[in-house]
């Protein structure tokens, strides 16, 4: 037989006691259970306010090494962000303890003052049971000297005297003095009053210097002073922009390109430099351009201008109208091209020189001299022209053309002039229409009158010859006139009248009279001839009167000698050769 089992459950009856119970408990607790958790959420909001008070009243203590009076003076310097009023309705209050700070607050029930008080740190209940009240001393040194930058340095604190990190003091309008050394990575000062300073980068629009200052505008620099001096180098990499006022004071300039109105200056070295006017005692210049200069001493490439007071330089390339060179203390000049209508020179040595009017010279050392009228002590140069000159000492490796030359001493390799006096010179090639010299050398000479002491040529061509010491010509002599005191040597003389000391020639010809006291010649061709020794191969006379002959042949209509004369000779030969002739033809003699 099947047995069948149910589950068995509350019934209506019992479920409706139940909820009658239940409702009945809920009644009578749940008032009780809300009255006790409120108070504990009041006692715990009260606990975190009188905490963060405490908190904002040390860090008040900490700024100000006082209390704060009350909690509206917590709230107004703004340490405290809440109000003044506790969760009780009442408001919380500060007072003191000798030392220590006291915050307290009326709960306003003995329940909810004992709450309290076991929540906060030493807290106490006062005699009326309601309120609760807290204690704090003040910060202690280390708590002090960690917050604050100690005026000292404190063993054991490496921190004291350093801000924290993202900390900035704001000195509120006030002053920072007797600061021996700051070091700061950004400044921004109205005043500083600074003996050394050593900065990194300093961005200011305006740099007060006593009465001066330094300001900018965009890229420019403004130097605002009544006079800027520099001391040592001043070494710019761009333009100096004068803006129409003076430098001055400047012991050394050195400039690429220069454009003044008036420089004046000691020492300088210009690479290019134009302007109107230039004083000048001593420099080193390139190219120099304008209508005045006055110039002491200096170096300069090339000088173009209108007028030049110079007393000592050296010059590259001068060119002008009027050149006025005056050395009073015996210096000199060197140029390498100069041109103008007037030159004036104690003293110069000039590459080239081209001068249409007159040139006074004491001394010129130049490669080329073109001069009207030039007076000149000393003058080298490859070549000299001019209508006169007056040398000391002449030295050309040119061609050298003068009307007048007179010169101590030169050497020429080409000399062409009209009248030439000469006291000790080197010629390669001499053409003048006069020359003097008291000793010469000269490689061809081509005179009208040769007037020397001592004469060596290679070729020789003049109207007349006078050399009282010692003549030599490696060439031929042509002269209408050769008188040589001492000694002549050449390969052919060839004159209207010689009067010659010693001669020795290959072939001396001679149109009129021949006068010497020794003569050795290959060839001697001569109308007349008074002679004291002639030693020649051939003579050709018309009339000879000889102490002595030596020769082999003698073409001529007489020649007698001291001991006999040469044309009976001759008669009573020829009638003896011709008696021997016809004893040979008959065989008698032998």
């Amino acid at each position: 037989m099947n047995k069948q089992i149910f589950s068995k459950g509350f019934t209506l009856i019992e479920l409706i006691i139940v909820l009658t119970i239940l409702s009945g408990l809920a009644v009578t607790i749940g008032p009780q259970f809300i009255q006790q958790q409120i108070p504990m959420e009041q006692a715990n909001e009260a606990r975190d306010d009188i905490a963060e008070i405490k908190s904002a009243a040390n860090a008040y203590y900490m700024d100000n090494r006082a209390w704060p009076i009350s909690v509206n003076e917590l709230i107004n310097t703004s340490y405290l962000a809440r109000g003044s009023v506790s969760p009780f309705g009442s408001n919380y209050n500060i007072t003191t303890s000798g030392k220590n700070l006291v915050v307290s607050v009326n709960t306003g029930r003995q329940q909810l003052a004992n709450m309290l008080a076991g929540k906060v740190p030493f807290g106490n209940i006062s005699a009326d049971n309601k309120t609760v009240s807290t204690e704090m001393g003040t910060p202690t040194n280390a708590a002090i000297q960690s917050y604050f930058l100690a005026r000292k340095a404190i063993a054991g604190c490496s921190d004291c005297n350093q801000l924290a990190t993202g900390t900035n003091l704001d000195f509120n309008d006030n002053d920072i003095n007797n600061v021996r050394s700051l070091d700061a990575t950004a400044a921004t000062i109205d005043t500083a009053n600074i003996k050394t300073a050593k900065v990194d980068r300093i961005e200011a629009q305006q740099i007060a210097l006593g009465a001066n200052s330094i300001s900018y505008s965009g890229t420019r620099l403004n130097l605002n002073a009544g006079k800027i001096a520099t001391n040592g180098v001043l070494s710019l990499g761009g333009d100096i922009e004068g803006n129409n006022k003076n430098i001055t004071g400047i012991n050394s300039f050195s400039a690429n390109n220069g454009t003044f109105t008036t420089f004046n200056a000691t020492t300088g070295t210009v690479a290019q430099l134009s302007g109107k006017t230039l004083d000048y005692d001593s420099g080193s210049i390139d190219t120099l351009t304008g209508n005045n200069l006055n110039y002491g001493t200096g170096v300069i490439g090339s000088l173009s201008g209108n007028s030049l007071n110079y007393s000592t330089g050296t010059i590259g390339n001068l060119t002008g109208n009027t050149l006025t060179y005056t050395n009073v203390n015996g210096g000199t000049g060197t140029f390498t091209n100069l041109n103008g209508q007037n030159a004036s020179f104690n003293s110069a040595t000039i590459g080239g020189l081209s001068v249409t009017g007159t040139s006074n010279l004491n001394q010129v050392n130049a490669k080329r001299i073109d001069a009207t009228n030039g007076y000149f002590d000393l003058v080298s140069a490859n070549t000299v022209a001019g209508t006169k000159g007056q040398f000391t000492n002449l030295n050309a490796t040119g061609t050298t053309t003068l009307n007048t030359v007179t010169a101590n001493s030169g050497t020429i390799n080409t000399f062409s002039s009209d009248v030439a006096t000469i006291r000790n010179g080197t010629f390669i090639k001499v053409v003048s229409d006069d020359i003097s010299a008291d000793n010469a050398t000269l490689a061809k000479v081509s005179a009208t009158t040769v007037n020397t002491d001592f004469l060596t040529t290679g070729s020789f061509s003049a109207s007349s010859v006078n050399v009282t010491g010692k003549f030599s010509v490696g060439g031929d002599i042509d002269a209408q006139n050769v008188t040589v005191t001492n000694k002549t040597t050449t390969n052919t003389l060839q004159s209207s009248n010689s009067s010659i000391g010693t001669a020795q020639a290959s072939s001396l010809s001679v149109s009129g009279n021949v006068s010497a006291n020794t003569v050795n010649s290959t060839s001697l061709t001569a109308n007349t001839g008074t002679i004291t020794n002639l030693k020649g191969t051939s003579a050709t006379f018309s009339t000879v009167n000889s102490d002595q002959y030596n020769g082999g042949q003698y073409n001529g209509s007489n020649f007698s000698t001291s001991q006999s004369s040469v044309n009976n000779n001759k008669s009573l030969i020829d009638a003896y050769k011709a008696q021997w002739e016809a004893c040979k033809a008959a065989d008698g003699c032998q």
